[in-house]
């Protein structure tokens, strides 16, 4: 094993079959990624529904290893599986000793085959995918669906207009299944299933049947009409119901008799000016309002609630009058109950019926279905056929898996055991969606986000800078870039730009969401000072709201009432002080603040005036470190706790180590515009005329600095010397010891060892 220190951390190095291998006995917990969405990856979907196994839409680690050892079970050739695979597998690398190999090794030559390829011992992925195709636009495209246009292969063609009857009218029974072709065919069990539902419904229809010579039955009073009969007894037979009730309830409640009701037995209300509420509230009433008696006259429907009389004329006429008699003045509850039991018999008939999913197919035709007998054969034969050649899709299948892992399983494991390729400048990783340039900036490195919420709350974690861009493409979609470079300058939500994807197409895009953290160590160490220039701004701009809004509303007091702001403002004025003891006052302050001005200037200037240019730096340069180092400390932390796992785990990914940034990867992962070398007037021309003036400027000043202070040090001794000379002349002059003026050597007197230069 090899192992290579990427990001802060050590991940294995995977560039062949060796290395998958490998993968297989390291251990989980230096796994850079453990899980990751299926679709976080930008590869052939069939080679990724191919890993997942489990179909759950993540990639595990487990379904990974089982991948590798799919792979090197049926191609040995470990120093062949390589990240550049050239698309062509040649049949005499695989493993024919393994059972899934020669598998491979079968379906890849019957296909070869069937399509007259002329090198019969490779293939490749577009050949297999052509036979694919080729096979599932046939009749019999082995999908398990018997199609109408699969009946036209019907071993009987006299029978194949049957069968496609038969399949038409079972998928109208069942609803069928969608074929391939994207028809709707049935399956042979939904075939049998119809087919066999058919004696059972023709039995049930026979019980029911109406005798021979005879207009109605005990089952079907009506004769043929007594379906419709039911149902229209069943649209409001509960309203009739309710209105026994409510007369049963004025009976136990003579409270109630008299008063008008509604369908729950409160009492009504009702406002016939408020015309849009008139219809709810006959919704709301019964049938016929009780009156003390349970009975509903028949001989006058003005008693019928207006909303229902159009019915009650139909039921009254076509089914209580023929029950009870035309003579009948009123239904009473033995009335009407004898009406349901009228249709009690239809109502037991109706619920033991049998064979039901026959019931929307033609009759004639149910009676010719049971009368043939070689329908199901035929059908089988047909399901036969189809799952014949669902089973060459399937080897077919493993053959488009082999190729599949041989192009994508070493990138695969290179984006999800290892990531080299993020920390590569000049490649992209599976799951990146390509880059945009926005503020004068390109930014490489784009994940994707489906929830924008879950994604940011979690990304916050990485203390980075971080964008929100949503391409707007035919179907929107936001990614996440770290800004890496730079500051934040106009990096808000709004700002526009363009985003490429992986195939450099182009699309116009906006920033949706910031999230703000130090981009570099020039803004960490500005951010206090930023934040306090903010806060002074605030203040400043508060200030000046609050003062603009006091003068207007003197202003306006002033105007509307003179008088009256006059006396206010005399009433808030403080009491007026003495003339001579306000000037004392104002001078007294004004001497005291000036004194501490000129005590802190010269006892400064007296402090400088005492150092030397080296110690002068030096303190210079220890207030700023004092100053400057807590705030460095916390921006280096801070950067370096920078991290893009949390990026990944926005999106559902499982990352075990740690993703730091180095300097190299900040410059790949966002930089600014390249100006041609040989271009004039570029900022780096400028920058480098910037640099030079700049070191041309400090060698001027440090030089006048240094000539200064030499000067003033020099100034000094001169000033010393000629001092020194002026106090030996003063001495040479004195007329007690003239010989002592011919004598300078003789100035040290040692009988007075206390001061040698006065001898006395």
């Amino acid at each position: 094993m090899k192992f290579i220190r990427e990001g802060k951390a050590y991940q294995l190095v995977i560039e062949n079959g060796h290395d998958l291998k490998d993968a297989l006995t390291l251990d989980e917990a230096l796994w850079v990624a453990m899980s990751a969405p299926v679709k976080a990856f930008v590869c052939d979907p069939k080679f990724l529904a191919y890993v997942d196994t489990s179909k759950s839409g993540h990639i595990s680690s487990e379904e990974l290893k089982a991948a590798i050892r799919w792979l090197l079970d049926v191609y040995p050739k470990k120093d062949q599986i390589t990240a550049n695979f050239s698309g062509r597998l040649h049949l005499t690398d695989l493993n024919i000793e393994s059972e899934t190999g020669k598998a491979i090794d079968h379906s890849a030559r019957y296909i070869l085959k069937d399509l007259e390829v002329p090198n019969q011992e490779a293939i490749e992925l577009a050949i297999v995918r052509k036979f694919q195709g080729i096979l599932t636009a046939r009749p019999l495209n082995g999908d398990g669906v018997i199609s109408l246009l699969s009946t036209t292969e019907t071993k009987d063609a006299a029978k194949a207009e049957e069968m496609k009857a038969l399949v038409a009218d079972a998928v109208l029974a069942t609803g069928g299944t969608k074929d391939l072709d994207g028809t709707q065919g049935a399956t042979l069990e939904q075939v049998k299933a119809f087919y066999e539902a058919i004696p059972q419904y023709l039995e049930w229809l026979a019980a029911g049947a109406l005798p021979e010579g005879k207009a109605t039955s005990e089952i079907q009073p009506f004769g043929a009409d007594t379906g419709a009969m039911m149902a229209l007894l069943d649209a409001n037979r509960s309203l009739v119901d309710e209105f026994f009730k409510l007369c049963d309830l004025q009976g136990f409640d003579q409270r109630l008799t008299g008063v008008v009701l509604q369908s729950d037995g409160a009492p009504a209300a009702i406002d016939p000016t408020q015309w849009p509420g008139v219809e709810s509230h006959l919704k709301a009433m019964p049938l016929v309002q009780p009156a003390g008696k349970a009975e509903i006259p028949l001989d006058n429907l003005d008693y019928i609630n207006p909303l229902y009389r159009d019915w009650w004329r139909d039921v009254l006429n076509k089914i209580i009058k023929p029950v009870l008699g035309a003579e009948t003045k009123a239904l009473a509850p033995v009335g009407w109950a004898k009406v349901l039991g009228t249709f009690s018999a239809y109502q037991a008939y109706m619920a033991s019926q049998k064979g039901g999913i026959c019931a929307a197919v033609e009759l004639e035709h149910l009676r010719k279905y049971v009368a043939d007998k070689e329908l199901i054969p035929l059908a089988e034969d047909l399901a036969t056929r189809d799952a014949a050649v669902a089973a060459i899709l399937k080897e077919a299948a493993a053959v488009e898996q082999v190729l599949l892992y041989l192009q994508y399983l070493v990138p695969l494991c290179n984006n999800f055991i290892s990531f080299p390729d993020l920390y590569d400048p000049k490649q992209l990783t599976l799951f990146e969606r390509g880059k945009c340039v926005i503020d004068g900036r390109w930014f490489n490195m784009c994940f994707p986000v489906d929830d924008l919420g879950a994604h940011s709350a979690l990304a916050a974690n990485s203390s980075m800078f971080l964008i929100y861009i949503e391409v707007e493409s035919k179907a929107p979609y936001t990614v996440c870039a770290p800004v890496t470079i730079g500051d934040k300058g106009n990096l808000t939500v709004g700002k526009r730009g363009i985003f490429f994807d992986r195939d450099g197409v182009e699309y116009t895009s906006h920033i949706v969401k910031v999230i703000e953290n130090p981009v570099c160590l020039r803004e960490a160490l500005l951010a206090p000072f930023s934040k306090f220039g903010k806060m002074a701004e605030d203040k400043v701009s508060t200030m000046a709201s609050t003062s603009d809004a006091t003068i207007t509303k003197n202003m306006s007091e002033t105007i509307n009432d003179p008088k009256a702001a006059a006396a206010a403002t005399m009433a808030q004025a403080p009491a007026p002080v003495k003339s001579g003891e306000n000037k004392a006052m104002m001078f007294a302050g004004v001497g005291m603040a000036f004194a501490a001005i000129s005590s802190a200037f010269a006892f400064i200037c007296k402090t400088l005036s005492s150092m030397s240019t080296v110690a002068i730096l030096i303190s210079l340069l220890a207030v700023l470190l004092i100053l400057l180092a807590p705030i460095a400390l916390l921006a280096i932390i801070k950067l370096r706790r920078q991290d893009l796992s949390s990026l990944l785990e926005g999106n559902g990914w499982a990352i075990n180590s740690r993703m730091r940034l180095t300097r190299k990867q900040r410059k790949a992962f966002s930089r600014g515009g390249r100006f041609p070398r040989d271009a004039e007037g570029t900022p780096y021309k400028r920058f480098c005329r910037i640099i030079a003036w700049l070191v041309i400027i400090v060698l001027v000043v440090g030089g006048i600095t240094t000539a200064f202070f030499w000067y003033k040090d020099y100034a000094a001794e001169k000033q010393a010397e000629a001092a020194m000379a002026d106090y030996k002349g003063e001495y040479r002059m004195k007329p007690e010891k003239p010989e002592n003026l011919e004598k300078p050597e003789n100035l040290e007197n040692p009988e007075n060892p206390e001061n040698p230069e006065n001898p006395e």
